[in-house]
Parts: C-alpha cells; structure tokens; sequence
C-alpha cells in the first residue's frame, strides 16, 4: 500500500483552507498538515485503495518560517485557485480525494464538509470576565 506524499497533503490542505476561509487564509502550520497527511493515510488503509502522486503538487505553494522557527506552507499569490482545483480532480487519485475529505482528515485543519463546501471550524471562544 503506498502513502500520500507530504506535497500532495501540503496541497489539498491549503485548497482546503482557502476554500474554507472565503479566500482569506492562503496559509497552514506544517505541524497541522503533517496530522491531515497522516488522518489521509489512516483513511486509504481503511479503504485498501492505492493512490498516485499529483502532478506539480509543490509548485502551487512555498514555504517559510517565522522569527520562532515554526514553518508554514503558503499558496503562491498569483495562483489561479479554480484552475488548480480542476487540474487536481481531472489528474489526481480519486480515492486520494475521497481519503482527504472524510471528516477524521478534514478536523486535522480545522475544516469541516458542510452540504459539499469546506467551513473553517469555529472553536468557542471562552469569555473571560475582568474584576477591576
């Protein structure tokens, strides 16, 4: 059984969070995107599928660090998101898709499949109440 590459993972990640944020959020923690590689992986030895690499996976995002040292991966700004999208399902493993979609993968990023659209999760926010 092969594995997802971390550029393939790294990829639909962001497509994922950008769908997810309105096309806000164009970045993600390499530490969140190794988890969701992981949850894909967990998911195509559940369906005992086998998957291929995506074309030029690595050439839709970079990567960089912050002055303390975590690394992210980032879509590259001129990038034609809908392009990509249909390059990516006309191309790619279709069980990769279905393994990167199931809701185990998807909380990995803080994502969720609502009536097919991605929606970013929205943790609680806790309220704190100050005595002055």
């Amino acid at each position: 059984m092969n594995t997802v590459c971390i550029e393939d993972a790294t990829a639909l990640a962001l497509i994922y969070n950008y769908e997810a944020t309105h096309s806000i959020s164009k970045m993600l923690r390499h530490s969140q995107i190794q988890k969701f590689a992981e949850a894909i992986n967990f998911n195509l030895q559940q369906l005992s599928k086998e998957i291929w690499p995506m074309e030029d996976a690595d050439s839709i995002y970079f990567n960089s660090q912050d002055e303390d040292g975590n690394w992210y991966s980032i879509l590259k700004p001129d990038l034609d998101i809908e392009k990509v999208k249909h390059s990516y399902i006309d191309t790619g493993s279709f069980y990769l898709w279905v393994a990167s979609q199931m809701p185990n993968a998807l909380e990995k990023i803080n994502i969720e499949s609502v009536n097919g659209k991605m929606k970013k999760i929205e943790k609680e926010r806790q309220k704190y109440l100050s005595l002055v």
